[in-house]
């Protein structure tokens, strides 16, 4: 008798320490087979908080008291390149190029079933004019979008809940630039996903980057600075801020627990897609969409960095 137990981590610590109270009990019986989906960091700590008492003066972890339950333990791999590139296919919905044998708009019925109902037009005869009527947020992706995803593929963390979250949060930016005919949004998305990736991954270092640029903008408006550089600004602006924030221990410890891999980020900055121009950077500062509200919270009021003298 077969049961499986995902995200036991996302209890409370209390409950998740009763739950494997209870499969204990459990697997005095043949009959059962229990699976468990856990982050084994979160269920060790909550483990050895409940028994603080009795783990500590014994000299155990909680590791070792999951080793006592869990007979066989294995790590899921993580997916390959081509496997991302292809989980991303299908989360915007395997579009294809257009050209003479294939059709730029494909819709499947369930789809077209929940277009129909958000419409409320029976008139709508045509393939065409069905998508003009379509709800923004229900227009499929293009082959140019997912051909955009896949060039930033080995910039992304490899994980489903990240990517779909990626995913959403682009359909939502481009459902806003659509309202007010962003023309830089709708017609670069790898300008877009280029820094929807950076400001979800590298939330800390974005953070400092942005700050570091309004205040070059407040100084050019106050004809403190005559220009910005002629230097590609993304790297530019990582530069200033990079160098500061190594500088600083608090501010490097909080860019290490808060973003993604560093060494990925430089690499990102230096690939040719998505580049970005003082202009750009400008319109696509206000489609900042951090993924962990979390991270909003901590670095409100925050000063990572300060304006250099030299620029």
């Amino acid at each position: 008798m077969p049961r499986y137990l995902d995200d036991l981590d996302r209890c409370e610590p209390q409950k998740a320490v009763e739950v494997l109270q209870a499969i204990k009990l459990l697997l005095d019986f043949d009959t059962f087979i229990i699976c468990l989906g856990i982050d084994a960091r979160i269920i060790t700590r909550a483990v050895e908080k409940h028994y603080a008492e009795l783990l500590g003066p014994a000299g155990t972890s909680g590791y070792e008291y999951l080793d006592k339950i869990v007979q066989i333990p294995f790590r899921i791999p993580e997916p390959t390149l081509d496997e991302v590139k292809i989980f991303i296919t299908q989360q915007l919905g395997e579009p294809k190029p257009v050209g003479r044998d294939l059709q730029p708009f494909e819709l499947s019925q369930e789809k077209f079933n929940q277009a129909s109902i958000e419409i409320g037009n029976s008139a709508i005869t045509s393939e065409s004019e069905m998508k003009s009527s379509m709800p923004d947020a229900l227009v499929p992706f293009t082959y140019e979008e997912l051909q955009a995803f896949h060039s930033f593929a080995r910039f992304l963390r490899p994980n489903p809940r990240h990517l779909k979250r990626l995913v959403n949060v682009y359909r939502l930016v481009r459902t806003l630039a659509k309202y007010k005919n962003e023309s830089l949004i709708l017609n670069n998305p790898d300008i877009t996903i280029c820094w929807l990736v950076m400001s979800g991954q590298w939330p800390y270092t974005t953070y400092a980057i942005l700050y570091y640029f309004e205040e070059m903008q407040e100084r050019k408006e106050e004809g403190k600075l005559a220009d910005f550089p002629e230097r590609d600004p993304l790297i530019y602006l990582f530069q200033k801020v990079s160098f500061q924030i190594t500088q600083d221990q608090d501010a490097l410890s909080k860019q290490r627990r808060l973003d993604y891999d560093p060494d990925l980020l430089r690499m990102l900055l230096q690939s040719q897609e998505g580049r970005l121009s003082w202009k750009s950077l400008e319109v696509i500062r206000q489609y900042t969409v951090n993924f962990n509200p979390a991270v909003g919270v901590e670095l409100k009021m925050e000063l990572p960095v300060k304006f250099l003298d030299d620029d």
